[in-house]
Parts: structure tokens; sequence; C-alpha cells
């Protein structure tokens, strides 16, 4: 017969507590931090959009998928430079 070890926030210590709190708080700072540049340069694209519209002869629909298509890339690649930065 297998029993499974049960390990709930009133089973760890204070310490432990302590530093799981710290680190949820950090990651939330950090999440934050990078929802912002991520916004900052998705509304900087936004600003250029009818210039690379006009360029590229991208009519509306075209040129918002290009913006989500750019903010998708960027965010992807904030989160896979943060993973790589951390080794």
């Amino acid at each position: 017969m297998m029993t499974m070890l049960t390990i709930t926030w009133t089973s760890i210590s204070e310490n432990d507590r302590r530093r799981i709190a710290r680190w949820q708080k950090g990651m939330l700072a950090l999440a934050i931090l990078c929802e912002i540049f991520l916004a900052a340069d998705w509304y900087a694209f936004a600003a250029v959009l009818p210039f690379v519209s006009e360029s590229l002869k991208l009519n509306p629909a075209e040129a918002g998928l290009a913006q989500g298509i750019f903010a998708l890339t960027y965010g992807i690649g904030m989160v896979c430079g943060l993973r790589s930065a951390g080794r």
C-alpha cells in the first residue's frame, strides 16, 4: 500500500513560508515589470504602424495581425531571455 505525502501551507516551517512569500512577491514584481516593457513596445510599434502599413501596403487587418505577432514574439522572447539569464 502506498501513502502519499501531503504538504500544506500550515505544515511547513515559518522560515520556509517567509522564503516562499518573498519569492512569490519577487516573481510578481518581475512579471509586472515585464508587462510594462511589453506594453511600452507594443504601443511604440502601434505609433509607427501607419508608416509601416504604408510602406508594406498592408490593409488594416494585416497591420493588426503584424502588431499582434510582434507582441507575442516579443513576450515569448522576454520569457526566454529571462530563463536563459537565470542559468
